[in-house]
């Protein structure tokens, strides 16, 4: 891949998907999909933990990160994102993944926007830019930012469920709705914890209300047990031998270890995604 990337727009339509999970009350499981089964392979030891600033969703209070030459690169693309801190972005295989089989994990953050359908429903999915999985976060209707998804520790069948603001929600593919964010692809940005922005504000839901939308951020006990996804450098897959996998975005506080270990670096990839092949 190469060392700079712009947003594509032109990709063709993938198949019609399920409805795009969104946080309520209530949310509806989707069915499990059966992925191929990935060799092992050696995966390094992750760096040391890089600090995480205090928990802000305030993009003006979004620290100036300065990234390890030797490690780390700029971009001019918004949706180009690294990992500060031991962690990895989530992919999934479908847009609504059922439990951590059907989650993918990787370092190489090049992501981009791209317009999709469910039904009626016209869409900006965030899908990677170089394997066409979707990336998975957290989506909440309502709210002015404060507050983020508990984390939680997964197993290789556990429920991706959680709570955030005292409402049920889900880990899924990241996606807004089109007809009321009309500019993303030209404001789309992402501030250090993950938070998705259009501008300086939220994205708008289908009522018209902000929609609070965060990437997520997986940890490991063991990342070098993890196993490679065949065909797709630097993309790995969870197995129990990898010890507890913990699930949540890179905002810091109490009950936070992903939070706490991990931070976003924005318009910024790892050295490595140069040749699609991130590890931590």
């Amino acid at each position: 891949m190469p060392s700079s990337v712009v947003v594509d727009t032109a990709q063709a339509h993938p198949a019609t998907p399920a409805a795009p999970a969104m946080a309520t009350p209530k949310p509806a499981p989707s069915p499990l999909m059966a992925t191929p089964r990935p060799s092992v392979v050696a995966v390094p030891t992750p760096p040391p933990a890089s600090p995480s600033p205090t928990a802000s969703l305030d993009p003006a209070a979004s620290p100036v990160a300065t990234p390890t030459p030797d490690r780390y690169k700029k971009t001019t693309v918004a949706t180009d994102l690294a990992v500060s801190g031991p962690g990895f972005f989530v992919l999934a295989t479908k847009p609504n993944p059922a439990s951590a089989a059907d989650l993918l994990f990787t370092r190489n953050g090049h992501f981009k926007l791209v317009h999709d359908t469910a039904g009626a429903l016209s869409l900006w999915r965030l899908r990677h830019a170089t394997f066409d999985f979707y990336a998975a976060g957290y989506m909440i209707a309502g709210g002015t930012g404060a507050g983020a998804p508990s984390e939680t520790s997964a197993s290789d069948h556990a429920e991706l469920a959680t709570s955030w603001g005292g409402l049920d929600t889900t880990l899924g593919g990241v996606v807004i709705d089109a007809e009321r964010n009309t500019d993303a692809l030209t404001t789309a940005r992402f501030d250090f914890t993950g938070r998705l922005l259009l501008g300086e504000l939220a994205p708008r839901g289908a009522d018209g209300g902000p929609v609070q939308v965060y990437v997520g951020v997986a940890q490991v006990a063991e990342p070098s047990q993890l196993v490679a996804q065949p065909g797709f450098a630097g993309v790995y897959k969870y197995v129990p031998a990898a010890g507890a996998l913990q699930l949540g975005v890179a905002t810091s506080g109490d009950g936070r270890p992903v939070g706490n270990a991990n931070l976003i670096l924005t318009s910024t990839l790892e050295q490595e995604n140069g040749s699609s092949t991130a590890k931590p």
